[in-house]
Parts: C-alpha cells; structure tokens; sequence
C-alpha cells in the first residue's frame, strides 16, 4: 500500500502500486482478492475508530494514484465498492487481530457470524510450546438488531502468554458439530 486517508462519508481511499496486482489469477480469485482487500481496509479503519462501524463503508482502491486501473486482467478498481455480501466469512473474529499482543486482564473478543441471532460457540486455548489447552469457553449470541446484525462481543480475563481464540457456528440439531471455525492468535503481555 502506497497511501491510504478518508473522508468524512465513510469512503477509504487506497492508492496501491501496480506491483500488488500482476499476478496471473482467474476471473473469480481476481475479484475474491478485490473484495479481501475491501474488507481489510474497512475492518482496519473501524478498529481503530476512524470510520462509523454502523454505517456502509465504501473503498475506492487507486492504483500509482490512478483510477479504472483493471487488477489482474479482470476487475475494473476506481469506483467506489462496498464489501460483497457473498463474500463474507460466517464467522469472523475482528479483535483481537492475529498476532497482536495485548494487555492483561479483560480482553475483549469482537466479530461478526452470517446468523444473526444464532448461537456461537467460543473457546480460547493456552499455548505453551506446541501444546494448546482448554482455558476458558462458552457461548454468545449473535446479535439480531438492525446496524449490529450478527455482531459478537465478548470479555475474558487473561494473564500473560500465548493464547488462541476459537468462534464457530453451532448447528441447530447438532449441538456438538463446530461449523465455520475462525481463530485468531493472541499474545497477553
């Protein structure tokens, strides 16, 4: 990424180098590839409160500060483009980000699932090594109100170490089937 700022409509903009998009992909994985760079974009600006998370953000992705730049041969950048419904996760852990290392104490796990008002099994792991144990679990529901529709919010307390963090979907009828597992890689400091 090359520059990146926003507007106050909830518009990023990304301008990007040419090099991100010279790789010889298929029609399908050009957009798929379009549509993660959109949801980092807006996922990263809502985490860090730069943009109204309730609203619609819209990305414009430039390329070397151009626009109708066509990335991989296939998709048409430049105008405004809104994440593809089609292509959202089921489940999807927001924070904490893979990799980041956090406060002890409350830790608070936020996402999002397709089912809005269906029930998500959660499970965070110790790591020591390469061994993962079971520290603390349950469920939560995702939320079912307009603006916040499938939205999951959580708090653990945690002391230092490693730890991973499980959600998944639960199958109405088969309670004991994880479906949609997403996780995320955490360290407590």
């Amino acid at each position: 990424m090359l520059a990146s700022s926003i507007s106050g409509k909830n518009v990023i903009t990304v301008d990007m180098s040419t090099d991100a998009f010279n790789s010889n992909v298929d029609p399908a994985m050009a957009e798929l590839a379009v549509q993660q760079l959109v949801y980092t974009a807006t996922a990263a600006a809502a985490s860090a409160g730069l943009v109204d998370s309730g609203q619609q953000i819209q990305v414009v992705v430039l390329v070397d500060g151009h626009t109708d730049y066509v990335a991989f041969n296939h998709v048409r950048l430049g105008a405004p483009t809104s994440r593809s419904v089609g292509m959202v996760a089921p489940v999807w852990i927001i924070d904490p980000q893979e990799g980041t290392t956090v406060e002890d104490g409350a830790i608070k796990i936020n996402g999002r699932s397709t089912s809005p008002g269906g029930v998500l099994r959660w499970e965070v792991l110790r790591i020591d090594g390469s061994i993962k144990t079971s520290y603390v679990n349950g469920t939560v529901t995702a939320s079912p109100e307009a603006g916040k529709s499938g939205a999951f919010s959580l708090s653990v307390n945690l002391g230092p170490g490693n730890y991973e963090v499980r959600v998944s979907q639960v199958e109405e009828g088969n309670p004991v089937e994880d479906l949609n597992v997403d996780t995320r890689g955490f360290t407590v400091q």
